[in-house]
């Protein structure tokens, strides 16, 4: 929340809710391959969802944009404790097709990736692409959005597993 309000979204007139401190319910879908089951935060049925990623390379997934970025919206309490980050469990399985499961269950109405920059060669040690991507990508089909993304990163979208798995659920 500290950072969001940093970053200046107070000022934009909407809620800013910590999902890590809310109720949450369990859902269940038998077609996922890693989450057949799920909890997420209530308070996102009927709610408008709009995913701001950063365009960045990830060492697990190969990139991490707009599909990826939804492990942002599973609780803390029950995804926490593989290691230090809040939702790392996603990471304890098949994290290609946790991701992809996610589009079982919740997807954001719009999806903006802030490819100004982008980060090249990992989430966590990479480096501002020279030049930088120079991009902005907008779309309320948060697949093609990440598509487009993994293209201006420099890969195949055809090859990264969870836009492969999320294919089939969208």
């Amino acid at each position: 929340m500290d950072n969001l309000r940093f970053n200046g979204y107070e000022c934009i007139g909407v809620q800013l809710v910590d999902l890590d401190a809310l109720p949450v319910k369990k859902y269940e879908n038998p077609d996922a391959g890693e989450f057949k089951e799920i909890f997420l935060p209530e308070y996102l049925e009927g709610s408008a969802l709009i995913s701001v990623p950063p365009a960045k390379d990830h060492t697990i997934t190969g990139v991490t944009l707009g599909l990826k970025n939804m492990v942002g919206c599973l609780p803390a309490s029950h995804y926490s404790g593989y290691w230090s980050y809040k939702k790392s469990q996603v990471h304890a399985v098949n994290t290609d097709q946790a991701v992809a499961d996610l589009m079982l269950y919740i997807k954001p109405h719009l999806t903006v990736i802030d490819a100004s920059e982008g980060l090249a060669g990992g989430h966590l040690s990479g480096r501002v692409p020279d030049p930088p991507i120079a991009r902005i990508i907008a779309s309320t089909d948060v697949l093609a959005a990440d598509r487009e993304a993994a293209r201006l990163l420099g890969h195949d979208p055809e090859t990264v597993k969870h836009l492969i798995l999320a294919g089939k659920f969208l």
